[in-house]
């Protein structure tokens, strides 16, 4: 149970936050914000420390009520985070219509983006979209210091993967994501 094991960290770690993947299934019920509400009172989970993740396939399966569900997640506080971005068929649309905070790239244009040109114009139009919209962007699966240069250059905000961390069974405080802002500010600092 999420919101329990959550509870028991944030006694010492009262800023932690935590990312729960939400499956297809719980969107086939109507009452998926009520039943957060209540789960999050009984808990003491502050909503906004939480991020929802939907895979952009789900959004675009059930998209009259992913849409009204993830409306209310986010009135309660939460953030939504659109993942594996850049797979399905109508991307661009969905931007538009659900409103998330975080557009997780798919590692599918992360893996060969060094060698990969068309690659690294796509992430940077995504970077660029997600920017005008005021949404967060976090490319997935980096593994690699000169793809991570890369993608900062192109305008990708965080980043998670093996190179900056690997899923744990326990949470720890240098969790990924990782922001690259605090690299580019040390860079500037450097002159």
């Amino acid at each position: 149970h999420s919101a329990m094991a959550y509870a028991r960290y944030r006694q010492t770690n009262p800023d932690l936050r935590l990312a729960i993947n939400i499956s297809a299934n719980a969107f086939e019920s109507e009452d998926l914000p009520s039943y957060v509400r209540e789960t999050f009172d009984e808990f003491k989970v502050p909503p906004e420390h939480i991020v929802f993740e939907i895979t952009e396939s789900l959004a675009i399966r059930r998209p009259a009520n992913v849409e009204r569900q993830v409306g209310l997640l986010r009135e309660m506080g939460c953030k939504l985070a659109l993942d594996d971005f850049g797979t399905g068929y109508s991307s661009l649309s969905y931007l538009q219509k659900l409103p998330f905070d975080y557009i997780k790239i798919d590692g599918a244009f992360v893996v060969d983006l060094l060698d990969n040109p068309v690659d690294q114009k796509l992430i940077r139009l995504i970077a660029d979209i997600g920017r005008e919209a005021g949404m967060t962007t976090i490319a997935e699966y980096v593994e690699d210091a000169n793809a991570l240069a890369l993608l900062e250059e192109l305008g990708v905000v965080m980043v998670q993967g093996y190179l900056v961390g690997r899923p744990e069974s326990e949470p720890r405080m240098a969790a990924s994501p990782v922001s690259l802002g605090s690299r580019r500010s040390r860079k500037q600092s450097k002159g």
